[in-house]
């Protein structure tokens, strides 16, 4: 994971920041947002420090967040600041940055700052505390986060309601299996219904089908109040290591949402498949919906994208209806 490190400092403080954090981040490039930067299209991950005075975040920070808005929520993005008043450090994030991107980032902190004028030694003005939460958040210890799966094969398991009410709350109900499909197809081999844990904290689900030759992901969500720790990532890596190909669908990228969506598959090395593509409807009545075919680690070949589409239709979407079946 390449990661951008962008300061804007006047007295120091920010680029001091910059320094430290940069020892702990692997493949990290540090800029001065006073001179020329690499294009940050080119990165997984972006941070953005600044100095704070009279109210306001560094002209260069400001402008590079209003000029890179939109690819900055395509990111993982964090910001800090560097400030001797506590209290501006909120004013300052409401009127100086976006409202989107405080509510997309990973971690916005107040490291402290130096007082104008003022020399530090050893930079005791530093807010270690707030230093060291913002790089868990950053990049979280792979060694804390112990990832584990569970197969769930009976609606009878008692994560079953949960796991559902998380499924529910996370997709659309057109996109929804029906009820009694969800739990008919838990007796096909083929199917996994896989719970994510770190530790015993339920993280999220992974709803997979698995052949001799590829996986299709029927549906995959990270629990909200867990996200932004890298889990969704780790799930694929995870899932990667079975040496399959691996397709999914996403909605059309034409919003916000859907853009990072598509943004953060491609940073988990999945590739856009240019095939017109309609998954079958979930429910009756109804028509299908257009998708994008993603696949990892490349491309799908036609005859592959027909052996998917015909198991797709075949075998995922048979008996849809159960109760309906002769």
């Amino acid at each position: 994971m390449k990661t951008l490190l962008l300061y804007a400092t006047k007295s120091g403080a920010a680029r001091e920041c910059a320094e430290l954090l940069a020892k702990e981040l692997t493949d990290c490039t540090v800029c001065d947002l006073r001179h020329a930067i690499p294009n940050p299209e080119l990165f997984d991950t972006i941070i953005v420090g600044s100095g704070i005075r009279f109210g306001k975040i560094y002209k260069p920070a400001a402008k590079f967040i209003q000029q890179y808005k939109n690819v900055l929520l395509t990111k993982s993005v964090s910001f800090y600041f560097c400030n001797c008043e506590t209290e501006t450090f909120q004013n300052a994030v409401e009127k100086n940055i976006p409202k989107e991107l405080p509510m997309h980032a990973d971690c916005i902190k107040s490291f402290g700052g130096k007082m104008p004028f003022k020399k530090a030694q050893n930079m005791n003005w530093l807010k270690t505390e707030n230093k060291d939460a913002f790089l868990k958040a950053v990049l979280p210890d792979k060694e804390k986060i112990k990832l584990n799966f569970k197969r769930l094969t009976s609606a009878e398991d008692a994560m079953y309601p949960a796991a559902m009410a998380l499924y529910a709350m996370s997709f659309p109900a057109h996109e929804q299996r029906e009820e009694a499909s969800q739990k008919k197809i838990l007796e096909c081999s083929q199917y996994h219904f896989d719970l994510i844990y770190d530790g015993n904290a339920f993280a999220g689900v992974i709803l997979y089908w698995e052949t001799e030759n590829f996986i299709y992901v029927e549906h995959f969500c990270i629990n909200p109040k867990m996200r932004n720790r890298r889990y969704g990532q780790r799930a694929l890596e995870w899932l990667g290591k079975k040496e399959k190909t691996i397709i999914l669908e996403i909605d059309p990228p034409s919003d916000d949402i859907s853009i990072h969506r598509k943004s953060f598959y491609e940073r988990c090395s999945f590739k856009e498949n240019a095939f017109s593509h309609v998954h079958p409807p979930y429910h009756k009545g109804n028509t299908g919906h257009e998708l994008v075919i993603m696949s990892s680690p490349g491309t799908l070949s036609p005859e592959d994208y027909e052996s998917f589409h015909s198991y797709l239709n075949h075998t995922v979407m048979n008996g849809l209806f159960p109760a309906d079946m002769p």
